[in-house]
């Protein structure tokens, strides 16, 4: 299988590809800067749709288009969602390749999931859009007679597919680093590395990729959550209806279950493997009985040639019994929690007026 490979040497994304197809990637490559390529494809997508596409619905209808300032969020959101996907592919490559034992093919991991599959989750999440924009008569009334007709049409064709390109890709890196990779490294009991001075069995960077995709699902619900409460912080009533608070409780529970779901995988296989290591050290101790009665540490009474091996395995011992039985310490879930508030905060804030 061909995979297309980003500038950071890790499988290209849907973005990437796109600035690359659109001819934006040269266009920079001119300025030695093709790292902004995706940054610059997706504002110039923004700009495309609320400056050209709305100043001519303005042209046509003559109903206001610019009234809303917030409008200015979305190509901040839309490159800082560019700048932490790519932060979260690098930390997965890197997770992957740090994985201790020979069970997981590295090379299909890290290409995973490739672009057959982006594409379809990419067409997958544009056509449930349209189901809601279809199921919402409301709020596609309104979005038509703002910008008429053709202009709707032409922005419900070209410009959110376009936006959805992004969606795609982080949710589909979100699914690989929080489901698909634990689950892999559960279900092939993946062999840990005991020896790891950081006491996490060689799944630290494992860790550190489940508590960073937490936390990059939390700040897009947070960005979310920002363009329903604009409208209250500027003063103006609020828009916030209770089928979007049932939203938000739905969205803020499911990334908990995200959160916990990778954490009990990887808590399950290394306890696992710590009591089977543990109870192989244990029986090595107890074979060097010499009176044949498995005695362990400490009502074992060896020979003195054999209390250096004894030694060494009581070292290994309690090498093992100190790693970690969870890929995550007290500043990963400190980290973790605080931002699964955010969004909250800003609700309560808005709805105690504060």
């Amino acid at each position: 299988m061909c995979v297309v490979m980003g500038s950071e040497g890790v499988p290209g994304l849907l973005i990437e590809r796109v600035s690359d197809k659109t001819g934006i990637t040269r266009l920079v490559s001119a300025f030695g800067r093709e790292t902004i390529a995706p940054y610059l494809f997706l504002v110039l997508v923004w700009v495309y749709d609320s400056i050209i596409l709305s100043g001519v619905s303005f042209v046509i209808t003559g109903r206001t288009q610019f009234e809303s300032p917030y409008q200015l969020i979305i190509p901040v959101g839309l490159i800082l969602g560019v700048w932490l996907t790519r932060t979260l592919r690098t930390k997965y490559t890197s997770a992957v390749r740090s994985l201790p034992g020979q069970e997981l093919a590295e090379e299909a991991l890290i290409e995973h999931p490739d672009s057959r599959h982006r594409l379809v989750l990419w067409v997958a999440i544009y056509l449930v859009w349209l189901v809601l924009v279809w199921a919402s008569p409301g709020e596609r009334t309104a979005f038509i007679e703002l910008h008429g007709p053709i202009i709707a049409t032409v922005k419900y064709l070209t410009v959110a597919p376009l936006y959805y390109l992004l969606f795609a890709d982080i949710i589909a890196l979100l699914a690989v680093s929080l489901l698909i990779l634990p689950w892999k490294i559960y279900r092939s009991n993946l062999t840990l590395d005991f020896s790891d001075v950081t006491g996490f069995a060689g799944l630290y960077t494992t860790g550190r990729l489940v508590q960073l995709s937490a936390v990059i699902y939390y700040v897009g619900l947070t960005i979310w959550t920002i363009f329903l409460v604009a409208p209250n912080i500027a003063g103006t009533p609020s828009d916030i209806s209770s089928a979007d608070s049932s939203v938000f409780m739905a969205l803020w529970l499911g990334g908990l279950l995200l959160y916990t779901t990778p954490g009990f995988l990887l808590h399950r296989h290394m306890v696992r493997q710590k009591r089977e290591l543990i109870e192989e050290i244990d029986q090595d101790i107890r074979a060097m009985d010499p009176d044949g009665e498995e005695k362990g540490i400490p009502y074992l009474s060896p020979p003195m040639e054999d209390v250096p091996r004894i030694q060494q395995k009581y070292i290994e011992l309690q090498q093992v019994q100190n790693t970690r039985e969870y890929p995550a310490n007290v500043t990963l879930v400190g980290e973790f929690v605080l931002v699964t508030f955010l969004p909250i905060v800003f609700q309560w804030a808005v709805s105690t007026g504060l």
